[in-house]
């Protein structure tokens, strides 16, 4: 089979990636193959609250960016999985607010496909540019109003009085 070639329906079910898949998931990838690969109409028909085109083109291209739906449509499509991840990693890299979290998640998430990244340098946490410098006093989270707060109280000095 060349890497050009699609398994099939029958072939892909036996896959371990189509396995990991939920119900609903499993049937989007079924109605994906069937439609020649239309993942709106796969969302819609498995999804038929989604009313409007501009949620469904939203709610379709987050469905099929999720880990596990890429997963079996490399499998599917017969893709290297070293270039799946080399192409995962890419996009992160041009990611302009990429996190120091997913900075990290890129490189255990190239280490579980092989890729070496011990080469590359550790991101150092960076806090936000208006956090103030000092002693913290209290820190903690309360509920009020159906709503989660936190709040931090951060001892930064003497004031100065002139």
């Amino acid at each position: 089979m060349s890497a050009k070639e699609k398994l099939t329906i029958e072939a892909l079910r036996l896959e371990p990636a189509y396995a990991a898949l939920s119900e609903k998931q499993r049937a989007m990838v079924e109605v994906f193959v069937a439609s020649g690969h239309d993942k709106f109409a796969a969302y819609k028909a498995t999804h038929p609250a989604c009313k409007t085109e501009k949620s469904l083109i939203a709610c379709a291209n987050k469905a099929f960016s999720l880990p596990a739906m890429r997963a079996v449509l490399n499998v599917y499509f017969q893709t290297d999985p070293l270039n799946a991840v080399k192409a995962d990693i890419r996009r992160a890299m041009l990611n302009r607010r990429l996190t120091p979290a997913q900075a990290s998640m890129v490189r255990l998430y190239a280490a579980a496909h092989g890729i070496g990244v011990d080469s590359l340098p550790t991101p150092e946490p960076v806090a936000p540019a208006d956090a103030p410098k000092g002693k913290v006093l209290v820190d903690k989270v309360v509920e009020q109003n159906g709503r989660r707060l936190h709040s931090v109280i951060t001892d930064i000095g003497a004031v100065e009085i002139s």
